[in-house]
Parts: structure tokens; sequence; C-alpha cells
């Protein structure tokens, strides 16, 4: 028998108002040098203009923390509707969960699997700015900067699918014990 360990409902909410420290990371990339017209302007490069549309695709993944903060409070609202024995809640919670366009556990799992892509794709074009020959050393410096705002994002998602992780493990938990209930009715 394997045993899942699983966050309260309260600890993960706890999680989720930490992500918002990432806001000024996502400020950050908006005003990153690839949007800087002054250095623009003097790159006529490809991987360049990639990595600035790159950069737009990613701010707007900013969602996604939203999206988890719908979640959880779907799943905390399942879990009242569960206390409360309200079998008409707790089948529409559950649908929620599963089939909201918004914040369903597959369209969070869906944006996040395309932030990873994105976040991979920036990385790869930021390293082929790098190591070409095209830029001067002082725009490579402003790049370098960039790429640690990089692996933050990365430390993002490793925390927001951590917090989704959690936020499914609860919601399993929850929806197995209604169906455990019903059956026993």
């Amino acid at each position: 028998m394997i045993i899942i360990e699983s966050k309260g409902i309260e600890e993960i909410k706890q999680e989720i108002e930490g992500l918002s420290k990432y806001n000024l990371l996502f400020e950050e990339l908006e005003q990153s040098p690839f949007f800087n017209l002054e250095i623009s302007m003097h790159i006529n490069n490809h991987d360049f203009l990639q990595s600035r549309i790159l950069i737009s695709e990613i701010v707007e993944k900013r969602e996604i923390i939203d999206r988890i903060s719908n979640l959880s409070l779907n799943i905390e609202s399942l879990n009242r509707s569960s206390l409360e024995n309200n079998n008409e809640k707790i089948k529409e919670k559950i649908s929620l969960v599963l089939n909201n366009e918004y914040s369903s556990i597959k369209t969070i799992i869906s944006e996040l699997s395309s932030l990873k892509s994105k976040i991979d794709e920036f990385e790869k074009l930021h390293n082929g700015l790098l190591n070409s020959n095209l830029l001067s050393l002082d725009i490579k410096m402003l790049l370098e900067q960039d790429l640690r705002k990089k692996q933050k994002l990365g430390e993002l998602f490793d925390k927001q699918k951590g917090i989704l992780m959690d936020l499914s493990k609860t919601f399993v938990k929850l929806a197995k014990g209604a169906i455990v209930k019903n059956k026993g009715k």
C-alpha cells in the first residue's frame, strides 16, 4: 500500500499566496533588454526577435497563478460541501475541478506544460544569442542578466507544479471520500 502525503488546504493556500512575489519577475521580464528600443533597433537577428516573442508569451503565463488560486477555491468549496454532506454541491464542485475551462486540473497542466516548453525554448535561444559573434559585449552582459530571470522562472514553474500536485492529491482524497459516502447510502 502506498501512502501519499498531502498538505492541508490552508497550507496550500499559503503557498499560493507566496507565488505573488513572482509578479515582480514578470514585471522585470517586461522591462527586458529585448524590449529596449535602443538595443533592439541595432540588432537584426532572428533569435533576438524570437526571444522577444517568447518573453511576451511567458509574461502571459502569469495568469497560471490565478488559475491555481481558482482551483484551490473550488477544492476548498468541495471540502466544505463534503463536510456538509451536500451531494449536489459535491457533484457540482467535482465537475468544476475536472471540467472548468479556466481552472480545471487538466487546463492548468496544459498551461504549465506550455510554460515549461517556452522557458526551455527561451533558454535555448538565449544561449544561442550569448554564443553568437553578432552581439557586443555590453549587450551580452544584459542578456546574461536575463538568464538569471530564466532561472527564477524555472523556480516558479517548480513551485506551481508542486502546488498543483498537492491540490490534485487533496482533490482525489475528497472525491474518493465522496464516492465512498455515496456508495454507503
